[in-house]
C-alpha cells in the first residue's frame, strides 16, 4: 500500500478546516483555538512519524462523538434527538411515533458503537486493507442503508402519517436546527 505522508497531512488539515470553517469565519475564539490545537497535533504527529495512529483513531472518535450526541438525548428528562427533529418539523408526535423515534435514536446509538468498536479493533488484526474497507466504505454503507431503510420502514409502519418525499425528508432534518 502506497502511503504519502504529505497527502495524509493535507487531507487531515482539510478535514479539520471543513469541520471548523463556519465557526472560524464567525471568528469564534474557542473554535480558532481548537482548530489550531488540532492542526498543531496533526503537524506534530507527522513530524514524529506517528501520523498512522491519528488515521486509526479518527474513525473511532467520529462514531463515538455521534454516539454521545445521540445518546445523551436518551438520558432521563431529555427528549430523544430523532423525536425532537420530528416534533420540530411537524409539531407534537403521536405516542406510537414518539416510541418509534426513541427506539430509532437507540438504534443509531448501537450502530455508532459497533462502528467505533470495529474501527478500533481491526487495526490490531494487522490487516490495513480490511480496516480501510470498513472505515472508508462499509461504515458509510451501513449509515446510508439505515438512513434510507428507516425512511422506507417508517412509511410502512405508519401509513396514516403524512410522509414527505425523501428530498423533503432531508430538508426537514437539515432545517430542524436541533441543539441538544
Amino acid at each position: 500500500m502506497l502511503v504519502i505522508p504529505e497527502l495524509q497531512v493535507a487531507a487531515l488539515l482539510a478535514f479539520l478546516l471543513g469541520i471548523f470553517l463556519n465557526s472560524l469565519i464567525q471568528c469564534r475564539l474557542a473554535s480558532w483555538l481548537m482548530y489550531c490545537a488540532l492542526s498543531g497535533a496533526v503537524l506534530l504527529l507527522n513530524y514524529f512519524s506517528l501520523m498512522l495512529y491519528f488515521l486509526y483513531i479518527t474513525p473511532v472518535l467520529v462514531p463515538l462523538g455521534l454516539l454521545v450526541f445521540f445518546g445523551r438525548t436518551l438520558l432521563p428528562g431529555r427528549e430523544p434527538l430523532i423525536t425532537a427533529i420530528g416534533e420540530a418539523a411537524r409539531g407534537p408526535l403521536t405516542l406510537p411515533m414518539r416510541k418509534y423515534t426513541r427506539r430509532l435514536t437507540q438504534v443509531w446509538c448501537c450502530v455508532f458503537l459497533v462502528m467505533a468498536l470495529w474501527s478500533g479493533t481491526l487495526p490490531w488484526l494487522k490487516s490495513p486493507e480490511l480496516w480501510s474497507w470498513f472505515t472508508n466504505i462499509i461504515n458509510y454503507g451501513v449509515v446510508s442503508i439505515l438512513f434510507v431503510g428507516e425512511f422506507i420502514l417508517r412509511k410502512k409502519l405508519f401509513p396514516e402519517h403524512d410522509h414527505p418525499s425523501f428530498i423533503e425528508y432531508l430538508r426537514i432534518i437539515f432545517r430542524s436546527s436541533i441543539r441538544h
